[in-house]
């Protein structure tokens, strides 16, 4: 019998599925930062092994493009420059150097994404080539590997997958949002020119690219003042933004259910001096406000983006903080806690906005909000995923599937047996610890009717009768098996090869016949017959034990009477001792004369099929 069921394994890592995510909790960056968000707020821990100055002396100087990622409970797995990994010990693993990667990072050099639906892997981007390396795109381009945290005594490492190129072109911009139905990830950078470039990562894999046109061109003169630039998303994931040339920046609106980036507008510039660059934007938690850093001249200003009118969200700019060149604000990043971090560069320190939806000075900018111990900022901080940040999304999910089964064959629905119809229903945890119930609709399909009747092997004079028995001959040669129904089935037994019948021993025995046939349903039953093995030379006796079949004389000359009750519908076969038919013919009368005169002196075997009764005698020709 067969099970006709879906695969349910699959369909776990297809629910639709997110809860508030501790997996960037815990912050590496550049100059040996450590921040843990595990408590709620922020802490200094020790360890962190990542340096401005590279790995030895033949490395570049790093100021910022680092990932890291934990647990769902918060716990460091590993984190990255984009050059090494090092692990939950802040030791680099055994095969964590060497990830493809380029001097003087952008912000979003390096980005770290969980596999969906496996616990155990994780997927490294990087990013390398930099603006010296714009005239040679060859050198430039996006590449993944694979981290499984099972490798290097359960710290986790690099896997055999290493420095795969995704996309050959690098603009520096390399940010992360879920999926429409929050079981992956859309992965976006900036390709040449206009053009966004997405990736969907499923528990499938990597999508193929999606390309969009939208916004500005990313061409040589941008990318060489606006490399360090990165994209930042709306919590939702529904809309992203970036800075562009000549200290404007845009907005776009971005489908998560289709990785196409579309409808952008372009809002500045802040000032009428060239020199002013835009270097970071980033929207608040409700997505109502974004905030935007010019390094030039230490500013940090606050835009209302309800509207999509460019000239409105400019004339709603607040200076949220005019440092001047006493501090260069780069990189900024959303916390767990709910508030935005400012990279004070080369400080101790970052600004940190405690109210990042609230308008004007409510937002309350503290310029030297945290402190960073004896640890150096520089231009960056972590690349995270700002859309697992949110609230719980989990909602009431109720999948239906529906199953069925053979008879006796039990389904196995998460563990439980299941053989009778109706309706079960189950709780499964997601990767992101949500909850998804499953309905399932259990039907039982009947075994189908399968019968096997030696009467047609019979008829064919392949099996002889004798009483109740059914037999063949030992020696007999091979014959074809009929009489299972339904039609289309299979024969087995020790004796049976394909279609055919033949016993090759020498003794005397009984032979198992089995017949099984599979319905449509993909449900099987078997039918089984014994057949008597005889030495046919003995043991068959002259009359019938019935006492309703007589022949005379016997022994006779040729010339014989078969005296039986029923002639309708009845007839005879006459077989030598080989099995060969001699003759055959319909019974008509209750004394039915039989000539065989034309046969050889010797013993025969007489076989009458009347009334669905089959009876064998021998017959002796003497002269």
């Amino acid at each position: 019998m067969k099970r006709l069921l879906p695969f349910l394994a699959l369909l776990l890592y297809t629910l639709p599925s997110m809860a508030q995510s501790h997996e960037w909790d815990q912050w590496r960056f550049i100059d040996s930062c450590a921040m843990s968000f595990t408590g709620g707020a922020p802490v200094n821990v020790p360890g962190c092994r990542l340096y401005r100055t590279g790995h030895d002396s033949t490395s570049y100087t790093f100021d910022a493009g680092t990932a890291s990622i934990a647990d769902r409970n918060g716990h460091l797995l590993f984190y990255t420059d984009g050059e090494w990994v090092w692990d939950d010990r802040d030791s680099v693993t055994p095969n964590g150097r060497g990830l493809r990667h380029g001097p003087y990072s952008s912000v979003q050099a390096s980005l770290i994404l969980p596999m969906p639906g496996d616990t155990n892997l994780y997927y490294i981007f990087t990013a390398t080539g930099n603006y010296f390396y714009l005239n040679t795109p060859t050198d430039t381009g996006y590449y993944y590997s694979i981290f499984d945290r099972r490798l290097n005594g359960g710290h986790g490492d690099v896997t055999g997958t290493k420095n795969v190129l995704l996309y050959k072109w690098n603009t520096g911009a390399l940010a992360a949002t879920h999926n429409a139905r929050h079981n992956g990830f859309w992965i976006v950078t900036h390709g040449q020119r206009d053009s966004f470039v997405c990736y969907q990562l499923t528990a499938a894999g990597l999508s193929a690219p999606v390309y969009s046109r939208a916004g500005g061109l990313w061409d040589t003169t941008f990318l060489l003042t606006h490399y360090n630039r990165g994209i930042s998303f709306t919590m939702d994931g529904q809309r992203l933004t970036y800075p562009v040339y000549g200290g404007r920046f845009e907005i776009c609106d971005f489908d998560p259910a289709t990785g196409r980036v579309s409808g952008a507008i372009t809002v500045g510039p802040m000032s009428s001096l060239y020199s002013t660059a835009i270097s970071y934007t980033i929207f608040s938690p409700d997505g109502t406000r974004l905030y935007a850093t010019e390094n030039n001249r230490g500013m940090l200003w606050q835009f209302d983006v309800t509207s999509r009118s460019p000239a409105a969200i400019l004339a709603s700019r607040y200076t949220v903080d005019s440092a001047g060149w006493l501090s260069t604000y780069g990189g900024m990043q959303n916390g767990p806690d709910g508030k935005i971090y400012v990279a004070r560069f080369q400080t101790e320190e970052l600004g940190v906005i405690q109210h990042p939806d609230a308008a004007g000075a409510q937002c309350a900018f503290a310029p030297h909000g945290y402190s960073l111990g004896h640890s150096t900022v520089l231009f960056g901080l972590p690349n995270v995923v700002f859309s697992s940040f949110g609230p719980p999304l989990c909602q009431p999910s109720n999948t239906p599937i529906n199953g069925a089964i053979c008879v006796d064959l039990p389904y196995d629905f998460h563990g439980r047996q299941l053989s009778s119809p109706g309706i079960y229903r189950d709780t499964f945890q997601t990767h992101y610890g949500c909850d998804s119930v499953i309905t399932l609709y259990l039907t039982v399909q009947p075994a189908p009717q399968v019968s096997l009747s030696l009467r047609p092997m019979v008829q064919h004079g392949y099996l002889h009768v004798s009483g109740t028995d059914t037999f063949t001959c030992l020696g007999d040669p091979s014959f074809l098996l009929s009489g299972g129904y339904p039609a289309g089935g299979t024969y087995s037994g020790a004796d049976v090869t394909g279609y055919r019948f033949q016993h090759t021993g020498m003794t005397a025995t009984t032979s198992a016949i089995s017949y099984t046939y599979t319905d449509t349903n993909g449900c099987s039953a078997l039918a089984r017959k014994v057949i008597k093995v005889e030495d046919c030379t003995a043991g068959i006796p002259d009359m019938s034990a019935t006492g309703t079949l007589h022949i005379y004389p016997e022994p006779n000359s040729g010339t014989l009477t078969l005296q039986t009750a029923a002639t309708h519908g009845s007839y005879y076969i006459i077989r030598d001792l080989s099995g060969a038919v001699v003759m055959h013919g319909a019974i008509t009368q209750e004394q039915q004369r039989i000539d065989m005169t034309g046969t050889s002196s010797g013993t025969y075997l007489l076989t009458v099929v009347a009334d669905e009764k089959v009876e064998t005698v021998k017959v002796t020709i003497a002269r």
